[in-house]
């Protein structure tokens, strides 16, 4: 019993010392990174506010991320602007938006994240939503944002940070300088959206279904786009089946139409083969599943859509294991999924 009232006494002195601490220990588990932008008018000599900051957290707020502190100790890493957005973009943007005096741009969104997901598209990110209202506050434009910023070893993080600003506001400044109002606007509020698909392929001794699961942001706008997404996937054939799980997949998109797309996908996978009983004899590194897949398709995904799409293409599978079933597999690929903004 002494040695338990010892451990309570013990206990509490540890937990006042820390609250004592709160402030420093507050300070350990979180750094504030201050992110530097040029500004390139005196903010005093432009007349007039061309640009409303909307988003959740206005001001000088950019992002949060958590990182690891000497490899072990989780902390969160509060991005913070030298200048308040909205003061920053009315800089950048004034020379292009004083021609619309009846105009204002509003700033909806803006999400700085990691994408760690495809193979060689790895990188900073900021997506985001802009729009032009009029004086009725009616939306007369709207702009969805993908902007891409390479890691790079020689660059402090704010650094890289401040240059991804830069070029979506300079993406900004070029699109108001052609401004084009016939241009649909999305009737979906700007998030990630929801997607996944099946490719199925016909061969001649059976097929493969391969999976997939997409929360990204939207790309209506854009011509070009790499996404990463890996899935499931299944082969089954008269003399065995084939199962695979992640993988390391990319899928490059463009836009053909306001209609179709066309994806080249390219996946390396690694699982596991079961065999029919009346296969003998097999050689223990059979077992294991290594292939690498190509499709390339055209797919009915109209701007803005909602609902199920659908495809068609051609698929190639080139095996390293197992060794006892042909190395390269071709069949064609229907392609049918969902979209959900």
């Amino acid at each position: 019993m002494h040695d338990f009232k010892t451990i309570l006494i013990t206990l509490y002195c540890i937990d006042s010392s820390l609250f004592a601490q709160s402030e420093s220990a507050f300070d350990f588990v979180n750094d504030t990174i201050f992110i530097s932008i040029p500004i390139l008018e005196n903010i005093s000599t432009v007349e007039g506010n061309y640009v409303l900051d909307e988003r959740k957290e206005p001001g000088q707020f950019f992002a949060v991320l958590q990182k690891n502190k000497f490899f072990i100790f989780p902390i969160d890493n509060h991005l913070l602007l030298t200048q308040p957005l909205d003061k920053i973009a009315n800089s950048y943007l004034y020379e292009n938006l004083n021609k619309y005096s009846d105009l204002k741009l509003i700033i909806e969104n803006l999400t700085y994240w990691q994408n760690e997901n495809p193979i060689f598209n790895r990188g900073y990110f900021l997506n985001g939503y802009t729009k032009l209202i009029d004086k009725n506050e009616k939306v007369v434009a709207g702009f969805q944002w993908e902007v891409k910023q390479k890691k790079s070893a020689d660059m402090q993080s704010s650094e890289q940070l401040a240059l991804l600003l830069q070029k979506w506001l300079k993406m900004q400044s070029d699109t108001l300088q052609y401004l084009d109002l016939n241009y649909p606007i999305p009737p979906y509020s700007y998030r990630r959206r929801l997607q996944t698909w099946f490719d199925i392929v016909y061969l001649s001794d059976g097929f493969i279904v391969n999976s997939r699961l997409s929360i990204d942001f939207p790309t209506d706008q854009m011509s070009a786009w790499i996404r990463g997404a890996p899935g499931l996937y299944y082969r089954k054939s008269l003399k065995h089946e084939s199962i695979a799980f992640g993988g390391y997949d990319q899928q490059w998109y463009w836009r053909i139409n306001s209609a179709y797309i066309a994806r080249f996908n390219l996946t390396g996978r690694i699982g596991f083969n079961r065999f029919n009983d009346e296969i003998q004899q097999i050689d223990w590194w059979n077992m294991f599943m290594v292939n690498i897949g190509i499709i390339g398709s055209v797919e009915y995904c109209p701007i803005y859509f909602k609902g199920i799409y659908g495809g068609i293409g051609l698929n190639i599978i080139l095996h390293v294991l197992p060794e006892i079933i042909n190395r390269i597999e071709i069949g064609p690929l229907f392609t049918i999924g969902v979209c959900l903004p």
